[in-house]
Protein backbone atom coordinates (compact mmCIF):
# COMPACT_ATOMS: atom_id res chain seq x y z
CA UNK A 1 0.00 0.00 0.00
CA UNK A 2 1.84 3.23 -1.22
CA UNK A 3 -0.05 6.10 -0.67
CA UNK A 4 0.86 9.57 -2.03
CA UNK A 5 -0.02 12.52 -0.28
CA UNK A 6 -1.03 15.65 -2.14
CA UNK A 7 -0.18 18.79 -0.30
CA UNK A 8 -2.31 21.00 -2.87
CA UNK A 9 -5.52 19.12 -2.41
CA UNK A 10 -6.23 19.79 0.58
CA UNK A 11 -8.27 23.25 2.30
CA UNK A 12 -8.68 26.42 0.41
CA UNK A 13 -5.99 28.97 -1.02
CA UNK A 14 -5.82 32.41 -0.07
CA UNK A 15 -6.78 33.76 -3.20
CA UNK A 16 -10.29 31.75 -3.05
CA UNK A 17 -10.87 33.00 0.89
CA UNK A 18 -10.24 36.54 -0.27
CA UNK A 19 -12.65 36.50 -2.64
CA UNK A 20 -14.86 34.81 -0.28
CA UNK A 21 -14.86 37.40 2.07
CA UNK A 22 -15.11 40.03 -0.51
CA UNK A 23 -18.36 38.76 -1.50
CA UNK A 24 -19.35 38.45 2.19
CA UNK A 25 -18.54 42.18 2.35
CA UNK A 26 -20.46 43.40 -0.50
CA UNK A 27 -23.46 41.56 0.46
CA UNK A 28 -23.22 42.77 4.46
CA UNK A 29 -22.93 46.28 2.40
CA UNK A 30 -25.76 45.98 0.84
CA UNK A 31 -28.08 44.43 3.42
CA UNK A 32 -27.10 47.46 5.77
CA UNK A 33 -28.55 50.52 3.19
CA UNK A 34 -31.47 48.30 2.24
CA UNK A 35 -32.41 48.15 6.10
CA UNK A 36 -31.14 51.75 6.79
CA UNK A 37 -33.94 52.67 4.17
CA UNK A 38 -36.68 50.43 5.39
CA UNK A 39 -36.08 52.17 9.17
CA UNK A 40 -36.82 55.59 7.62
CA UNK A 41 -40.26 54.51 5.45
CA UNK A 42 -41.00 52.71 8.42
CA UNK A 43 -40.60 55.70 11.07
CA UNK A 44 -42.25 58.41 8.63
CA UNK A 45 -45.45 56.36 8.17
CA UNK A 46 -45.32 55.11 12.14
CA UNK A 47 -45.01 58.92 12.96
CA UNK A 48 -47.63 59.81 10.32
CA UNK A 49 -50.28 57.03 11.52
CA UNK A 50 -49.85 57.96 15.44
CA UNK A 51 -50.64 61.54 14.81
CA UNK A 52 -53.79 60.30 12.65
CA UNK A 53 -54.80 58.45 15.68
CA UNK A 54 -53.54 61.11 18.09
CA UNK A 55 -55.53 64.29 16.37
CA UNK A 56 -58.63 61.44 15.94
CA UNK A 57 -58.98 60.83 19.91
CA UNK A 58 -58.47 63.89 20.60
CA UNK A 59 -61.60 65.08 18.25
CA UNK A 60 -63.61 62.27 20.54
CA UNK A 61 -62.18 63.29 23.63
CA UNK A 62 -63.01 66.93 22.80
CA UNK A 63 -66.72 65.94 21.68
CA UNK A 64 -67.82 63.46 25.05
CA UNK A 65 -65.78 65.78 27.42
CA UNK A 66 -67.52 68.89 25.57
CA UNK A 67 -64.18 70.79 25.96
CA UNK A 68 -62.55 72.71 23.38
CA UNK A 69 -58.74 71.50 22.65
CA UNK A 70 -56.08 73.75 21.58
CA UNK A 71 -53.23 71.44 19.40
CA UNK A 72 -49.80 73.54 18.91
CA UNK A 73 -47.52 71.22 16.87
CA UNK A 74 -43.56 71.75 17.00
CA UNK A 75 -40.78 70.28 15.22
CA UNK A 76 -40.67 67.29 17.16
CA UNK A 77 -43.76 67.07 19.08
CA UNK A 78 -47.80 67.69 19.49
CA UNK A 79 -49.12 69.23 22.47
CA UNK A 80 -52.51 69.86 23.36
CA UNK A 81 -54.15 72.34 26.08
CA UNK A 82 -57.85 71.54 26.84
CA UNK A 83 -60.45 74.54 27.48
CA UNK A 84 -57.80 77.53 26.03
CA UNK A 85 -60.71 79.97 26.91
CA UNK A 86 -60.87 79.05 30.49
CA UNK A 87 -58.79 76.66 33.07
CA UNK A 88 -56.34 75.97 30.23
CA UNK A 89 -55.59 72.53 31.08
CA UNK A 90 -52.21 71.25 29.81
CA UNK A 91 -53.34 67.91 27.53
CA UNK A 92 -51.69 64.90 25.79
CA UNK A 93 -48.38 64.80 23.98
CA UNK A 94 -46.94 63.28 21.20
CA UNK A 95 -43.25 62.96 20.73
CA UNK A 96 -42.44 61.91 17.38
CA UNK A 97 -38.92 60.58 15.51
CA UNK A 98 -39.30 62.63 12.82
CA UNK A 99 -39.67 66.52 11.87
CA UNK A 100 -42.87 68.31 11.03
CA UNK A 101 -43.46 71.32 8.95
CA UNK A 102 -46.58 73.11 9.46
CA UNK A 103 -48.92 75.51 8.42
CA UNK A 104 -52.36 76.76 10.65
CA UNK A 105 -50.60 75.66 13.94
CA UNK A 106 -52.20 76.26 16.61
CA UNK A 107 -55.71 74.92 15.98
CA UNK A 108 -58.62 74.41 17.69
CA UNK A 109 -60.93 71.59 18.13
CA UNK A 110 -64.06 72.53 19.11
CA UNK A 111 -66.55 70.91 21.76
CA UNK A 112 -68.53 69.38 18.35
CA UNK A 113 -65.51 67.89 17.56
CA UNK A 114 -64.66 70.53 14.62
CA UNK A 115 -61.36 71.22 13.74
CA UNK A 116 -60.34 74.77 12.52
CA UNK A 117 -58.24 73.83 9.10
CA UNK A 118 -54.95 73.18 8.88
CA UNK A 119 -52.34 71.11 7.33
CA UNK A 120 -49.75 69.30 8.81
CA UNK A 121 -46.45 67.84 7.16
CA UNK A 122 -44.23 65.45 8.23
CA UNK A 123 -40.83 65.45 6.38
CA UNK A 124 -37.99 62.96 7.00
CA UNK A 125 -35.50 65.50 7.64
CA UNK A 126 -36.11 69.18 8.12
CA UNK A 127 -37.03 70.74 4.66
CA UNK A 128 -36.89 67.44 2.80
CA UNK A 129 -38.89 64.97 0.91
CA UNK A 130 -39.54 61.78 2.53
CA UNK A 131 -38.18 59.04 1.18
CA UNK A 132 -39.06 56.99 -1.20
CA UNK A 133 -41.70 54.03 -0.58
CA UNK A 134 -43.38 55.45 2.33
CA UNK A 135 -46.98 55.29 2.12
CA UNK A 136 -48.41 58.75 3.10
CA UNK A 137 -46.31 61.89 3.44
CA UNK A 138 -48.66 64.68 4.66
CA UNK A 139 -51.73 64.73 7.09
CA UNK A 140 -54.32 67.02 6.25
CA UNK A 141 -56.84 68.20 8.63
CA UNK A 142 -60.19 70.00 7.56
CA UNK A 143 -63.26 70.99 9.81
CA UNK A 144 -65.10 67.49 9.35
CA UNK A 145 -62.00 65.11 8.52
CA UNK A 146 -58.12 64.07 9.42
CA UNK A 147 -57.06 62.29 6.41
CA UNK A 148 -53.27 61.03 5.23
CA UNK A 149 -52.35 61.97 2.45
CA UNK A 150 -49.30 62.20 -0.28
CA UNK A 151 -47.33 65.69 -0.68
CA UNK A 152 -47.84 67.15 -4.31
CA UNK A 153 -45.09 68.74 -6.00
CA UNK A 154 -46.85 69.75 -9.27
CA UNK A 155 -48.72 71.70 -10.14
CA UNK A 156 -49.25 73.32 -6.84
CA UNK A 157 -46.21 72.64 -4.26
CA UNK A 158 -46.34 71.64 -1.05
CA UNK A 159 -50.17 70.73 -1.03
CA UNK A 160 -51.47 67.62 0.17
CA UNK A 161 -53.92 65.46 -1.41
CA UNK A 162 -55.58 63.58 1.21
CA UNK A 163 -56.81 59.71 0.06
Amino acid sequence: MDRKINLHSEGFSLIELIVVVAIIGIVSAAVTVNTRHARAVSSVNNDLQSTSLFLKRLRLQAFTEKQAIQVTVAPNQITTLIDPAGAATPGRTLNLDNSVLVTGSPFTISTRGTCSTGNIRLDYGVASPPPTGTKYSCLTINNLRIRLGIINTTPNPDTCDAM
